[in-house]
């Protein structure tokens, strides 16, 4: 997902991340690797009754079918630079609201604050300034007890085969430099502001920060029923 600085940049490129777009074929819910991953790092913020939730770079809204699992009764706002993607957002997902806006202005709306605030692969994208977008989601938009769950891009799509990594000239493996660098960055913030952190997944490394327990163990119980509903939602969408 690409967000652009210039507010009179040309249709085609606000859309390159479109719904039309190739990223948008992209099925992430037919991934068990990642609606389970995500669905453990949703099960980590503990997230109570109605919870607000602000999803920035929400495109089409996929993630929000593994969340609404756990937290049905769930209120979104949604943010994106992709007006066709947003489209097709509010169809699936009618009862939440969706802004067509870019990161850079997330200081101009009127947003509130947040139970849990997730950005999956967007933060990376050209034009955003990752610092400054978590910084102010930290200090302006988290409540007290609220929770973050960022997803780094770990993987590229060339002919539908997965390629981990950045790829540089002259490498035969993938380089994990500019991924590492931002993890640290994330982690050491979020725990600079009272949250424990969690770094998991594959395809999409979550960054995930909750605010400490007496206990840092996740319930079993729980942790079992995500991943049921976890792997009932992707056989939905495979069949």
């Amino acid at each position: 997902k690409r967000w652009q600085d210039d507010g009179d940049a040309e249709a085609g490129a606000q859309e390159r991340y479109g719904a039309a777009s190739g990223y948008a074929r992209i099925a992430k819910l037919e991934d068990p690797g990642f609606v389970i991953d995500l669905g453990e790092a949703v099960a980590r913020a503990r997230l109570g009754l109605a919870p607000r939730i602000l999803d920035l770079g929400v495109n089409t809204g996929d993630e929000l079918a593994v969340i609404e699992r756990l937290a049905p009764d769930l209120r979104v706002v949604g943010i994106d630079h992709s007006g066709s993607a947003l489209a097709v957002a509010r169809t699936r997902f009618p009862a939440h609201r969706f802004v067509e806006a870019d990161l850079a202005a997330l200081a101009t709306l009127e947003l509130g604050v947040f139970d849990l605030v997730i950005s999956l692969n967007t933060l990376q994208s050209p034009g955003v300034d990752d610092r400054e977008v978590l910084r102010r989601v930290v200090q302006h938009h988290l409540a007290p007890g609220g929770a973050v769950i960022l997803g780094l891009p770990n993987v590229r799509y060339l002919d539908g085969e997965p390629s981990y990594g950045a790829r540089m000239k002259n490498f035969r493996q993938p380089e994990l430099g500019l991924l590492v660098k931002d993890l640290a960055f994330y982690r050491k913030y979020l725990q600079q502001h009272g949250r424990q952190v969690f770094i998991t997944g594959k395809h999409t490394v979550l960054v995930t920060g909750v605010a400490p327990v007496a206990s840092v163990a996740i319930d079993e119980t729980a942790e079992t029923g995500t991943v049921a509903d976890a792997a009932a939602l992707t056989s939905t969408q495979r069949a």
